[in-house]
């Protein structure tokens, strides 16, 4: 019996990519040319942003934008994330306040942002989880009452749309990740959006170490560039964004009619009926006391089928050894977080899964629930 992976990604056929492929192979031009710019050009009219600029990492992009923003201070964000986005305040010398998430959609919760806000604040960091968009609204109004940089970690968030307007140019800059795993991948990058001008120019030179034509140096930077064979395979990932999007939709609306009429299984909301969202992982949360087994067992059964699971985000970040040392996230009471980052079991989405698999892993789930039964 064939495993059924946590994810493959849906990639443009090499057919597509073979004459721009051989075209920067045979005129040796494989950074700093045309294709990372064109990329760049077509991911910002997609988005309807002014700017957007590629990197070689989505962890990149955020450290990168957080430092051309010059924050000082404190910055809010969810503990309920990757690593990554609370490294990327850490990288620039910032200290990390964590709040906890709204029970239903896994993202920021809005009405706990406030009251941790202190003189020393100087942003708040939004995660669109799994792809699942923020209450983008309500964040803005809190970020311009208490005059805040709003930066939006939207590495899952590539396609996904808010009031049907797709995910970017919102606050001051929203950064996306274009690893394997996700609907848009250059292989390993990441893209910075913003209609900000003056922030995108700084970006663009922070990438390339902070150095002008002219190999003048005017701010701190790094080598953050993208090549051009990422951006060759990003361009081509672009032409099969919304077809990806729309498939996981689909798939996911055939797992809800599975698996929601199972008791003490719970699915990710979202906020309401005009987003969207890429569904980068498919997200269960298994209440053991009503289900009958606990997250960990269920996996179990799931890999003895045949069928790869994956436990996004646990621990999450104030749990992890390296922020339990950190003042900021020491014993702080999230416990909307620790629930949802215990209970959490992430189920194999990809865009070419059939509904044949789909059927396997959920009665996977149905069998689990049995055998305690």
């Amino acid at each position: 019996m064939d495993t059924i992976p946590i994810m493959r990604p849906w990639l443009p056929s090499f057919e597509t990519l073979a004459p721009m492929l051989r075209e920067v192979v045979e005129n040796g031009l494989i950074t700093n040319g045309k294709y990372v710019r064109l990329f760049e050009e077509r991911v910002a009219a997609y988005l309807g942003v002014r700017n957007c600029v590629a990197v070689s990492s989505g962890t990149l992009a955020l450290t990168i934008a957080m430092g051309m923003l010059e924050l000082t201070g404190e910055v809010i964000m969810p503990s309920f994330t990757f690593t990554a986005t609370a490294h990327a305040a850490i990288w620039n010398k910032l200290d990390v306040v964590l709040v906890d998430i709204d029970p239903e959609t896994f993202n920021i919760n809005p009405d706990l942002i406030e009251k941790l806000i202190s003189p020393r604040t100087s942003a708040l960091v939004a995660v669109h989880m799994f792809g699942n968009p923020c209450d983008v609204d309500r964040l803005a109004e809190i970020a311009n009452k208490h005059k805040l940089r709003l930066i939006y970690d939207s590495a899952h968030a590539l396609g996904s749309h808010y009031r049907a307007k797709p995910l970017a140019g919102f606050g001051n800059v929203e950064i996306f990740s274009l690893s394997p795993t996700k609907i848009v991948t250059s292989a390993e990058g990441g893209l910075i959006a913003t209609n900000d001008d003056a922030l995108a120019e700084r970006c663009r030179l922070a990438r390339n170490q902070g150095v002008h034509a002219d190999y003048d140096c005017s701010l701190l930077g790094t080598n953050a560039r993208m090549s051009e064979l990422h951006g060759i395979l990003g361009l081509g990932s672009m032409d099969i964004i919304d077809a990806a999007v729309e498939k996981k939709n689909v798939l996911v609306g055939y797992y809800r009619k599975q698996l929601e009429a199972h008791p003490g299984i719970r699915l990710q909301r979202l906020l309401d009926s005009t987003v969207r969202s890429t569904y980068k992982d498919f997200n269960i949360i298994i209440d053991a006391n009503i289900f009958g087994m606990n997250r960990d067992g269920v996996a179990q059964v799931l890999a003895a089928r045949g069928i790869a699971t994956k436990k996004y985000y646990s621990p999450p970040v104030h749990r992890q050894s390296f922020y339990r040392t950190r003042t900021q996230c020491y014993d702080v009471a999230l416990p909307v977080t620790d629930f949802v980052s215990s209970n959490t079991l992430t189920l194999p989405l990809f865009p070419e899964m059939t509904f044949a698999e789909v059927d396997r892993v959920c009665q996977a789930v149905a069998a689990a629930g049995e055998h305690v039964g």
